[in-house]
C-alpha cells in the first residue's frame, strides 16, 4: 500500500525545467499544486472520524465476506443478524477504518 505522497508523486512526478521555458515551468507548478492538493485533501480524510455510512458499509462487506467464505447457505443475511452480531461487526469496521487511514497518511 503506498502513502497519499507517494500517491501523488506517481500520478503528478517532478518535472525537469532546467531544460524547458515557461511552458514547461507552467505546467511543472501545475503538478506541485495537484500533489500538495492530493497530500493536503488525504490528510484532511484522515483526520476526519468515519461516518456511520461509512463504518456500515464497511460491517457488512466484512460480513459477506466472512459468510460467503463459509458457504452456508442457512447463514442469515446482514439485515437478519442480531444487533449485538452486527454491533460487533461496527466495532471491527470502525477500527479497520482508522487504521487504514492512518497508514494512508503516514
Amino acid at each position: 500500500m503506498s502513502t497519499a505522497r507517494e500517491e501523488a508523486e506517481r500520478r503528478w512526478p517532478e518535472i525537469d525545467t532546467s531544460t524547458g521555458g515557461s511552458i514547461l515551468q507552467s505546467y511543472a507548478e501545475r503538478y506541485a499544486m495537484r500533489r500538495s492538493g492530493f497530500v493536503e485533501g488525504a490528510e484532511w480524510q484522515a483526520s476526519r472520524e468515519p461516518t456511520e455510512a461509512q463504518i456500515e458499509a464497511v460491517a457488512k462487506a466484512l460480513y459477506t465476506s466472512k459468510a460467503w467464505n463459509r458457504l452456508d447457505e442457512r447463514t442469515p443475511c446482514w439485515e437478519d443478524q442480531s444487533t449485538e452480531v452486527r454491533g460487533n461487526y461496527m466495532m471491527n469496521a470502525e477500527s479497520l477504518l482508522k487504521v487504514a487511514r492512518k497508514a494512508v497518511t503516514a
